[in-house]
């Protein structure tokens, strides 16, 4: 194998090497925009969940209020 042969090689294997790793590099940020998504998404599933029983907390508190109320 010629110099230049050898020297094309390693161009073609450099090339694919920079396509690749220009490849994981948006794989990468696509994987970070998803994981931001799914977190943003637990968090509001997490408010929507937790939102029925801080009102039921709330009546509670003010019923507990009123019952001490009438107790004094």
């Amino acid at each position: 194998m010629s110099a230049e042969t050898e020297l094309e090689a390693v161009r073609d294997q450099l090339t694919k090497a920079e396509a690749e790793i220009r490849h994981l590099r948006r794989t990468i940020v696509a994987l970070r925009e998803q994981l931001e998504e799914q977190r943003a998404a637990q968090q509001l599933n997490q408010s929507d969940a937790l939102r029925p029983h801080q009102q039921e907390n709330r009546q509670l508190q003010g019923t507990i209020a009123a019952l001490r109320e009438q107790l004094e």
